[in-house]
């Protein structure tokens, strides 16, 4: 095995991970499927991680361990795994997150039948700070193999997507490297995974294989927005854009990818304004308007006001027949 190249590439980001990472590393070598590689990327760590790791790579010639000089953020960490990478498949790793041991196998098992699925992941269990099953999710809505068409498959995406765990299941690499990874946003896996959905399908093995710690209980949405700018790029909570309007920019960058595909003039057109509509009704971006606009204009702040409420207004009571418009012409 040491003379043949690993089908599978697993990538694992890590800053500080010494609390879970032996328990995520010995889910990944105690995988029934046996030819991988398992790259760590380790972001200037400041406790054992890096003694940790480098134990772990003493102990199995398939985990190769790099460490940065200095924190890149978790953008650049992840893109840093990945460019590493070799394998035919891709998957991204926690360092806080546990796999059943069937896992990767059963993943590569539905991407070898099937050419048209470029990402396939299992139902997910979210687990305490003691390994504890608290919720267990399906995620099984976002299979898509029934839909060939890309916009459909984008559309059902943006407004049907509620947890992004798919992200960290097993991809095809040479379908990974079309989209533009990871890049400074609030969610970037939810950028990722809609470029991705636009070259091909999602398959949702109906099991839970994998199980996804919560790491930071208790944060309320102001807290985690704050600490994920924090950590994402060295300079995303200073760009003015993506921390006042972290939804809107998302929405932008959605109609950026949109652009950049292979779909028609019309189902571009069709498809932008079916985003836009999704961020206004399900992400409330023009509440993230009408919250900045008193801090930061004084002067006619009841006229722009009350356009702001009208607006909202109109979002939730006139929506509906404006969308049947736009899914007629998708």
């Amino acid at each position: 095995m040491k003379n043949r190249k690993p089908l599978v590439s697993i990538g694992l980001p890590t800053y500080n991970g010494e609390r879970f990472i032996r328990q995520s590393l010995d889910s990944l070598i105690e995988q029934d499927y046996e030819n991988f590689e398992l790259i760590i990327s380790d972001n200037a760590s400041t406790d054992k991680t890096p003694e940790i790791c480098k134990e772990y790579v003493s102990k199995d010639p398939r985990i190769k361990y790099y460490r940065n000089e200095r924190n890149l953020g978790a953008i650049a960490n992840f893109k840093r795994v990945f460019e590493l990478s070799s394998g035919e498949f891709f998957m991204f790793a926690s360092d806080h997150d546990l796999w059943d041991k069937t896992f990767i196998s059963r993943c590569v098992e539905v991407l070898t039948e099937d050419p048209s699925v470029v990402l396939c992941s299992s139902n997910t269990a979210l687990i305490d700070q003691n390994g504890k099953i608290l919720e267990t999710i399906s995620d099984e809505y976002l299979d898509n193999r029934n839909i060939d068409r890309p916009y459909l498959r984008f559309h059902k995406f943006i407004w049907e997507s509620r947890y992004h765990n798919i992200i960290y299941g097993v991809m095809r690499r040479e379908e990974l490297k079309r989209t533009r990874l990871f890049i400074p946003t609030i969610a970037p896996d939810t950028l990722l995974l809609a470029e991705l959905s636009l070259i091909g399908k999602f398959a949702i093995i109906p099991e839970t294989l994998y199980y996804r710690r919560l790491n930071r209980p208790g944060e309320d949405k102001k807290q985690w927005i704050k600490r994920y700018l924090r950590e994402l790029a060295t300079d995303t909570e200073r760009n003015y854009i993506i921390k006042n309007f972290p939804y809107s920019y998302l929405m932008y960058q959605l109609l950026v990818s949109l652009k950049r595909s292979q779909l028609s003039p019309k189902e571009k057109f069709a498809l932008s304004i079916d985003t836009i509509l999704c961020f206004i009704e399900r992400f409330k971006v023009l509440e993230e308007i009408k919250e900045w606009l008193p801090y930061h204009i004084r002067f006619p702040i009841g006229f722009i006001a009350e356009i702001t409420e009208k607006l909202i207004l109109l979002s939730s009571t006139r929506m509906k027949p404006i969308r049947k418009i736009i899914r007629n012409l998708l």
